[in-house]
């Protein structure tokens, strides 16, 4: 991983074998970007996805272990109480088409992944919402 800070921007190029949450919260743990938004795109090849499904109450988290692109990567910077707190959300691009997508668990850099992390001034903390979901709490 290198990354520069420009300003209140952070630009981050991940490469192969880098966890992309790992990531982001290491170099955002050693410039103070503490509140920020991510934007971002790149390559995987072992990635863990989730996405809820209300009408089940139920959560599910897939694993795919096969070359995808990350045509966009999204997301925020917070904190959880004192723990910094990484959420984001990925569309993944499959081999011969199609896109599928949801809330990153894991996903390791294949060749590279190019990050945009972006200060926002102030503190925003996640709050656990009726025993399920964080919400940010403004």
């Amino acid at each position: 991983m290198v990354y520069q800070v420009f300003g209140n921007r952070l630009v981050v190029r991940l490469e192969t074998g880098d966890e992309l949450l790992e990531s982001i919260l290491k170099v955002c743990e050693e410039t103070g970007f503490t509140t920020a938004s991510v934007t971002g795109i790149g390559a995987t090849d072992d990635v863990e996805i989730g996405s809820g499904n209300e009408d089940e109450n139920r959560y599910y988290i897939q694993s795919y272990h096969e070359k995808l692109e990350m045509c966009n990567i999204s997301g925020n910077v917070t904190h959880k109480g004192d723990i910094l707190n990484c959420h984001l959300h990925v569309v993944l691009g499959a081999p011969g088409g199609g896109a599928f997508g949801g809330h990153v668990h894991k996903a390791v850099v294949k060749n590279t992944a190019e990050i945009f992390i972006d200060r926002i001034d102030g503190e925003i903390d996640r709050k656990l919402f009726e025993g399920r979901f964080y919400f940010m709490d403004l």
